[in-house]
């Protein structure tokens, strides 16, 4: 006799397997999905805090920053003299939209303009595909607001690594660092953990969160 299995059989062992497949493939692409966020992150700053160090070095050193919201001539000079020149960037708006999609904080509220993160901001994409926001701040805003101490007005960058794809969310994947003259350095930095984990929660509003995806070695929190 030769041996095989039934058809009821077979049917019932792809059944099992697809409900397996159906409950596991998107917790696998999920973490996929993260690990790619994790990696653009991480490659998105080193390049970034190469560009600006190089910059500072050109310009006399760290102790030549010093920027605020008012100073668009220097952003703007900042920018074109040197971020555009160490980074390879696919498309800039300064002022417009184009470069950064509606965004929101961890409690679902928007956040900045139609054109972006606040206002007089330069954003510009990636060729990965990572949008950046890049906006002059005081001295005060960067301590009390993004909680880098400094006193220096200095640069605050949105990093949104999924660019136009959803979330577009503070903590999720946007991120943000501050350039001063400490140095390009994660929001939350000179924050207590129990600051930075209170602000990256649900009842937050995410800002802090790069401090928190860096103490995690690089990792990003699901929420």
């Amino acid at each position: 006799m030769n041996k095989a299995f039934t058809l009821a059989e077979v049917l019932i062992t792809l059944g099992i397997i697809g409900v397996v497949a159906a409950m596991t493939l998107p917790s696998i692409i999920s973490k996929n999905n993260t690990k790619a966020m994790e990696s653009k992150l991480k490659k998105t700053y080193s390049v970034l805090s190469q560009s600006l160090l190089m910059a500072a070095g050109e310009l006399g050193g760290l102790d030549t920053v010093d920027f605020n919201d008012g100073n668009d001539a220097g952003m703007e000079e900042m920018f074109y003299t040197y971020i555009e020149k160490y980074m390879k960037i696919s498309k800039k708006c300064v002022n417009k939209a184009g470069c950064w999609a509606q965004s929101r904080n961890l409690q679902g509220i928007k956040e900045g303009s139609e054109n972006g993160i606040g206002t007089n901001i330069i954003t510009f994409t990636t060729y990965d595909g990572v949008f950046v926001c890049m906006d002059g701040k005081a001295a005060y805003s960067m301590s009390s607001y993004y909680g880098i101490n400094t006193d220096k007005d200095g640069l605050i960058f949105y990093i949104d690594v999924k660019g136009m794809k959803n979330p577009n969310t503070f903590g999720k994947d946007i991120f943000l660092f501050g350039f001063s003259d400490k140095g390009l350095v994660p929001a939350g930095k000179d924050k207590t953990q129990n600051e930075v984990d209170t602000n990256c929660s649900a009842g937050g509003n995410g800002y802090l969160c790069a401090a928190k995806v860096i103490d995690n070695g690089w990792q990003i929190d699901e929420f």
